[in-house]
């Protein structure tokens, strides 16, 4: 299955609280289950982590594409720029 995940957190933790399954590790549940198209999942807006900086590094390792905030920002400005 695809995934368009529109979030500022990766949702991708290990654990949380110490438990497996916890609102932030849906999506490491999900990948690691066989359920998602690696080539088919997009994370947007995902902003920067000082929690867990290897979060993006994981996704990314997945073939997940990641669209930070920061750039989705930039192509709105670029949008409303002209």
């Amino acid at each position: 299955m695809g995934l368009i995940h529109i979030d500022a957190h990766a949702d991708v933790n290990e654990h949380m609280f110490g438990e497996p399954i916890a609102h932030g590790t849906p999506f490491r549940r999900a990948q690691e289950e066989g359920l998602l198209a690696h080539n088919k999942v997009v994370q947007i807006g995902l902003r920067g982590t000082g929690y867990a900086p290897e979060d993006f590094d994981w996704c990314r390792e997945q073939g997940f594409r990641v669209v930070q905030a920061e750039g989705v920002l930039a192509s709105l400005a670029d949008a409303a720029d002209g």
